[in-house]
């Protein structure tokens, strides 16, 4: 039977129907597929809008609600990447809110807010454009964090003479990320330091060897230095989540360093940085070298040498400062392998393992050796390896849990944890910069010690200035290109389209 007109154009329309039907269908469908797989990706150059592990695990922890309240004007140069790495923190929970506080666009909320927050304001005498003094503010309860600009956003200023221009430092991670660990945690996790053998202390602005850096990056993830005396104390106390014991100029009485053995064996947690302290040309010893034998860990009377001109940045010497990019296989080093990012020692001693269980963290490169003779390093210009140093390459940190095996350092999560360095150097302000792994390292140690497996690395993200430059010939090539060829491809495609089907 043949089809009639009719007939035909009946079809054509049923078909139509059905098509554009199965078409909303799969729309559907997939946004559907979308609201539950929800995803965002970074496709930068310079993975500026990627998540760490550590940011993730925490807001896929939280419990309870957390409001971040944005103090930043969309003018502001920085605005976009802030606001979308806050969109992928909505990504990964349904517990956190986000509120842009625009003084442009919103002023009287915005000046309602900032006097809620207790947020000052400023203006730009060149534009008259007023910002807050801080940028963010994340609330949880009755408890709130404040995040300054600067702790945002900063210029590296080692690459403001670079010919790509200066490099802008995206910070704005570590320290959401670290407001939310502050307004969500109950008590903070306890961090003890020992007294009174010539450590370093926290606060003591300007000191020598003061550990206000560290003592600054600490709080942001929730946990607080204290000062304790070992000295005339009968054992650690409970409350130290960990123990720092932090370049001792003198040695621990052998009831201290038992005390320290006690705490440790009982669940207790600590880290050990151990310079190497040269008194009448001899590396004095430490007091705690007996006890760190018992738990496999040797600790050298000697002193590092880099010999590889890699590592060693100008004006050049081989005790320090040089750079370390080996790691070894522990939670602690694949935080770090992870960022790519070298870790400065400075005039460090070797540490080694001595059995089974203890874990090397870091080493030097092939080409170093340990020397054991301070005479000879006195005397020589040119240091070369003789009878009895160490060769490379040359162990600086270890990890142990004492009495356990090498597969359980890995897996447990309880106490009894012991990180070794050769170096309390590195734990300096000058060395906790943006571009080097050292501030990393002391958040990876420090979460490993803790049990606080997230408190893993997060890398501030480099913005390079990207210059563009076009030539008065470049400008013909655009006109042809933007407004000649690509409307014509569209409209001979169209035309096409159209002609097919009217055959």
């Amino acid at each position: 039977m043949k089809a009639t007109p009719t007939t035909r154009r009946v079809f054509e329309r049923v078909n139509w129907g059905a098509s554009a039907l199965l078409v909303l269908a799969i729309v559907a469908m997939v946004n559907w597929l979308a609201f539950r797989h929800y995803e965002r990706w970074d496709w930068t150059s310079q993975g500026i809008y990627s998540m760490s592990d550590r940011t993730k695990k925490e807001l896929r922890a939280l419990k309870q609600d957390v409001e971040v309240y944005l103090f930043m004007s969309e003018a502001e140069s920085n605005f976009p990447e802030v606001k979308e790495l806050l969109n992928r923190y909505g990504a990964e929970t349904t517990r956190l809110r986000v509120e842009v506080v625009d003084p442009d666009r919103d002023p009287a909320k915005y000046k309602i807010l900032a006097q809620r927050f207790d947020v000052a304001t400023a203006v730009d005498q060149a534009s008259g454009q007023q910002f807050a003094d801080v940028a963010a503010v994340v609330v949880s309860g009755d408890k709130r964090w404040s995040v300054t600009r600067d702790e945002l956003v900063g210029v590296d200023v080692e690459s403001m003479d670079d010919a790509a221009g200066p490099k802008v430092d995206v910070k704005a991670e570590q320290a959401l990320t670290g407001a939310i660990v502050q307004v969500v945690s109950g008590k903070a996790t306890k961090v003890c330091l020992t007294e009174g053998h010539g450590e370093w202390t926290s606060g003591g602005e300007g000191q020598a060897r003061s550990l206000r850096a560290v003592e600054t990056e600490l709080r942001r993830d929730n946990i607080a230095l204290e000062n304790i005396a070992t000295m005339g104390r009968s054992a650690i106390p409970a409350e130290c989540d960990a123990l720092f014991v932090v370049g001792p100029l003198r040695a621990f009485r052998d009831e201290e360093a038992k005390m320290i053995r006690d705490y440790v064996a009982h669940g207790g947690n600590a880290l050990f940085a151990l310079d190497p302290v040269i008194e009448r040309e001899s590396i004095t010893p430490t007091g705690l070298e007996s006890v760190l034998a018992e738990w496999g860990i040797a600790v050298d009377a000697s002193i590092v040498l880099e010999l590889s001109s890699d590592r060693v940045p100008p004006p050049g010497n081989a005790a320090g400062p040089y750079f370390v990019v080996d790691y070894g296989e522990h939670p602690i080093a694949a935080a770090l392998k992870k960022l790519g990012a070298p870790w400065v020692a400075r005039i460090a001693r070797s540490v080694r393992s001595t059995r089974d269980g203890v874990v090397t963290l870091a080493q030097t490169s092939g080409n170093a050796y340990a020397e054991t003779s301070m005479t000879e390093l006195a005397q020589t210009k040119q240091p070369q390896r003789g009878d009895g140093d160490i060769d490379g390459p040359v162990s600086l940190a270890v990890a142990a849990q004492p009495g356990m095996q090498t597969s359980d350092v890995q897996k447990s999560r309880r106490g009894g944890r012991v990180v070794v360095f050769g170096d309390s150097d590195w734990l300096s302000g000058e060395l906790m910069r943006p571009d080097l792994a050292n501030r990393d390292l002391l958040a990876a140690v420090t979460g490993w010690l803790t049990a606080r497996e997230t408190l893993i690395a997060i890398a501030p993200k480099k913005l390079e200035a990207q210059r563009l430059t076009i030539a008065e010939a470049d400008l013909g090539d655009l006109f042809w290109r933007l407004l000649v060829f690509i409307p014509g491809a569209v409209l001979v495609l169209g035309l096409s389209t159209w002609w097919a089907r009217r055959a």
